[in-house]
């Protein structure tokens, strides 16, 4: 049964091509779906799985390698796609995270008669399978992050790991490349979000960025059979490669990359002119403070940082108009009866607070809200991190001898969430988002908060 209102077209492609590069943006959200409350074995948001399937298929024959980066890898279509590329001879690696990282509840399956199977259930197929000698290698990145011995224990699993990224890059054998990025975590049992995919496709051009990233990923990785301590697994650091073809990775073995990506977000900001767009599962971009012992040299007190409040400040001073669509929210003023609200929830009422006080602009908040993008007039920026001191914070040295929920646990390594960010300048694309985020946001379950 297909519970898709209609299956992806070209026409839902929004396309655009030059410097010999070609960009493909697909747009998908509960509004493409006949029974949106509905979860699927397949996937979420099936028509972005569906339609990064085919684009595999429809280039089977020019494919030499596929790498990917998976939050999640406990999605079953993408699974078997990869399984029959391999089996035609392409060289398929997959670096996903821990077992102990998928949600363990049970959800009814539309696609599989109703049976009852969790993210954990789906994942551990998936491994199993994945485990057997082939074309076809899967391993696990078991890094963690954390700052402060205060963290609750992620209801997804363990721990925060650090791998959030949902990147794949596709080697061609005539030297062209691919790379391509979505919001969405894809996996099966999930609900279906506001998302996107893109597929950026260059034409032999260099792609040292991507090429350093995924090799060193591959080779800081492990066997799913690997012996390895979560909360003290070390890290090989090297020095941050320079943005290459309008991309850019963050990671803890790329030297203060964190904060790096969080400078490219300012320069964005700042450049605009018009209007500026800005939408993600959480925001919360004001000025944060770290540990300095953390930090490279260690130093005693505290480090402070603006992120991105004062390239606000600046868009604003200039007569930019500012928007932010979130899937959280945090009103220090009032509850919203049904607004998701981040555990760390001060962070959150801090910067509504800050967009009113310092008239920033409109904030809404919308519960299905997935995408990940920072629209500066025709300027865009896709990622698949949030605008938070998370993303942004790059601490080499954390070190806490117990936590408050475990004071038999302690944690040595590197804070720093892996993310892919991609910035290009382009009418189409960037109206496409814009005219999306103002669709959502005028929806009438969305929260008006500034």
């Amino acid at each position: 049964m297909d519970h898709t209102r209609r299956t992806v077209s070209d026409a839902d492609w929004v396309t655009s091509s030059h410097n010999q590069t070609t960009y493909r943006l697909l747009l998908d959200g509960p509004d493409f779906y006949d029974h949106p409350r509905l979860r699927f074995y397949d996937g979420s948001n099936l028509r972005i799985v569906q339609a990064l399937s085919s684009y595999l298929f429809e280039h089977d024959e020019q494919i030499s390698t596929i790498d990917c980066a998976l939050f999640l890898f406990s999605t079953p279509l993408l699974a078997r796609t990869l399984k029959q590329l391999s089996e035609q001879g392409i060289r398929i690696r997959v670096v996903s995270t821990p077992l102990d990282s998928y949600h363990k509840a049970k959800i009814s399956l539309a696609d599989k008669d109703g049976e009852m199977l969790s993210k954990h259930d789906i994942a551990t197929r998936i491994y199993t399978y994945f485990a057997k000698p082939s074309n076809l290698e899967l391993r696990i990145f078991p890094h963690v992050f954390v700052r402060s011995p205060s963290y609750r224990q992620f209801e997804r699993g363990s721990a925060p790991y650090s791998l959030h990224t949902k990147s794949i890059w596709v080697n061609f054998k005539n030297g062209k490349t691919v790379e391509i990025l979505t919001s969405c975590n894809m996996s099966g049992a999930d609900e279906i979000k506001d998302e996107l995919l893109l597929i950026i496709e260059r034409d032999a051009m260099p792609i040292k960025q991507q090429a350093m990233f995924f090799e060193t990923l591959w080779d800081a990785s492990v066997n799913d059979k690997s012996d390895f301590d979560i909360f003290h697994y070390k890290i090989q650091v090297q020095r941050t490669p320079a943005i290459d073809n309008e991309s850019f990775f963050s990671a803890p073995f790329f030297s203060g990359s964190n904060r790096e990506a969080e400078a490219i977000c300012q320069k964005i900001i700042e450049g605009a002119e018009l209007s500026i767009d800005i939408s993600a599962e959480h925001i919360a971009a004001g000025s944060y403070s770290v540990n300095s012992n953390f930090a490279d040299p260690p130093k005693s007190g505290w480090l402070t940082y603006p992120c991105l409040s004062n390239s606000l400040c600046t868009a604003r001073d200039n007569d930019v108009l500012i928007r932010f669509l979130s899937q959280t929210g945090a009103d220090p003023d009032r509850e919203w009866r049904g607004m998701r609200v981040p555990e760390n929830r001060r962070q959150f009422e801090e910067f509504i607070s800050f967009v009113r006080n310092e008239k920033l602009g409109s904030y809404t908040a919308q519960n299905s809200n997935h995408m990940k993008f920072i629209v500066a007039d025709s300027k865009v920026l896709i990622s698949t991190s949030n605008f938070t001191p998370t993303s942004f914070a790059y601490l080499p040295n954390v070190s806490i001898s117990k936590f408050q929920w475990d004071a038999n646990r302690s944690y040595n390594g590197i804070h720093s969430e892996i993310g892919h960010w991609v910035t290009f300048e382009d009418e189409n694309i960037s109206n496409a988002l814009r005219e999306r985020m103002l669709s959502v946001t005028s929806r009438t379950d969305a929260f008006k908060l500034a």
